[in-house]
């Protein structure tokens, strides 16, 4: 295998890593991946690499070797080849004298690496990269949380680094206001519930925090089955998942009941998980679309009223094996105008209130074979296999605490 041929191995498993992380919305990994790719694919094209390649045998080559392909017309070398690459491990490690690259590799090299870059930025997954960044960054600042690593900045530059702030900016109203503009509403042992006015309307938005006493892993079935929120959600007459673009992002259709004689209120959502339990959490963006190119939606059912939610979202946050927090934003117009203004923010925040004790008590039943979740985890048994496994590996990582933290602790 030549030089070549390790350094593109190497900048492949490292577009699979990359990938892999984009689809299973790991946000955060992802752009981690990519800014460390490019910046590698910057040193090979300034003909300078601060890295070389060397190759080991992978650990468990038969366990990686290529699957006997169903045609065999492929020719015996053709079919050996593709087996060494997947049996050969390949790592950047520093130069030395020995293993120094000629003139014309390094030529070959840059040649090379601006062709992989060229690939990234027409590469679709990181358009959905950049959206759902900028959809979760909006999301944590709106429970005043930072993420550790979150820079775009040696990932974009230029123009591009320029444009990606400013529509942050300009997306977010609130970005620059001290604590976001939020103001305590209400505060019980359970949770602690915020309230905030929004530019150029009556309507606030709510915010609300709290701890609830049971695990992650029984709370991840009742958010990430959407069709079965009417369960749960408070006021929630039908919910039915319209599409699954990823498993971690999914159009819905909800209907809320209002009392007679009003009518009920519809909302056509797209909600977008993102994995971020490398720090303890989960997010979920949610916001209204009047269309959708992944779907069809069907139409309103007669007598039926579309509402708005401009943007809401979850924040899921483990604390230990048996207490999760949970936290829950949302800015919703239910299109009542005829209605004063305070009667509906007493509404709205009545119900935002209701959400964290709704989760725990389903939480709580959701291995009770009366329920329906069980058939659904069973339908679903390789995204619960795979996420308990993830949130095992955070679980195991998480050191004793001195102390619990009380029934009444909350976000800021």
């Amino acid at each position: 295998m030549s030089t070549q041929d390790l350094y593109d191995l190497w900048v492949s498993s490292q577009f699979e890593c990359l990938h892999t992380h984009i689809d299973n919305s790991r946000v955060f990994l992802a752009i981690k991946q990519a800014r460390a790719l490019v910046t590698e694919l910057k040193k090979w094209i300034k003909q300078d690499p601060e890295a070389l390649v060397a190759v080991r045998p992978a650990e468990n080559p038969e366990q990686t070797a290529t699957p006997e392909p169903e045609s065999k017309e492929i020719k015996d070398n053709e079919r050996n080849a593709e087996a060494d690459k997947v049996k050969v491990k390949v790592e950047l490690v520093p130069p030395t004298e020995t293993n120094k690259l000629s003139a014309e590799q390094k030529q070959n090299l840059s040649e090379r690496a601006q062709v992989w870059l060229q690939t990234w930025a027409e590469d679709p997954r990181r358009t959905t990269l950049m959206t759902e960044r900028e959809l979760c960054l909006r999301l944590m600042r709106e429970f005043e949380i930072q993420p550790s690593d979150d820079g775009v900045d040696g990932l974009l530059e230029g123009e591009e680094l320029e444009a990606v702030l400013a529509k942050e900016r300009a997306n977010d109203p609130h970005i620059d206001e001290p604590g976001r503009g939020w103001k305590l509403s209400d505060q019980d042992s359970h949770s602690t519930t915020h309230y905030r006015k929004e530019p150029g309307s009556d309507l606030y938005s709510f915010r609300v925090s709290g701890i609830a006493n049971v695990s992650i892993h029984d709370i991840f079935p009742v958010i990430y089955e959407a069709s079965l929120y009417y369960h749960w959600f408070p006021l929630m007459k039908a919910s039915e998942e319209l599409a699954m673009v990823t498993r971690f992002h999914k159009i819905v259709r909800t209907t809320v009941s209002c009392p007679w004689p009003l009518a009920n209120r519809m909302f056509d959502l797209e909600a977008r998980g993102v994995d971020n339990t490398e720090e303890g959490r989960i997010l979920i963006n949610i916001e209204s679309i009047k269309s959708s190119r992944f779907v069809e939606l069907p139409e309103v059912p007669k007598g039926d009223v579309v509402a708005d939610m401009e943007h809401a979202g979850y924040l899921i946050e483990i604390l230990s094996p048996t207490q999760t927090r949970l936290s829950f934003y949302a800015n919703v117009d239910i299109k009542m105008g005829f209605l004063p203004t305070w009667l509906l923010n007493i509404a709205t925040k009545t119900l935002v209130q209701m959400i964290v004790r709704s989760i725990e008590d389903a939480a709580k039943s959701v291995n009770d074979p009366a329920k329906p979740w069980v058939q659904r985890m069973q339908m679903h048994e390789a995204v619960y296999r795979e996420l308990r496994a993830i949130l095992d590996g955070y679980l195991v990582s998480l050191k004793p605490r001195d102390e619990e933290p009380s029934q009444g602790s909350s976000a800021k």
